[in-house]
């Protein structure tokens, strides 16, 4: 079952990737709902935290 995607700004994908150290595939999956491990919900919360992120259906 997918998740709720997440929107952040633009350059934001890049920030998240850089500050988490992992890839930007990885944080593009996360955000997009795709992948549901420990480190996407890290990634998810951080967007939503700091990166001004927002859950859309």
């Amino acid at each position: 079952m997918k998740r709720k995607k997440i929107l952040v700004p633009y350059g934001a994908r890049k920030k998240i990737a850089k500050d988490t150290g992992f890839s930007d595939i990885c944080v593009r999956d996360a955000l997009n709902g795709v992948t549901n491990t420990e480190n996407s919900r890290l990634i998810r919360e951080r967007a939503l935290k700091f990166y001004e992120g927002v859950e859309v259906k």
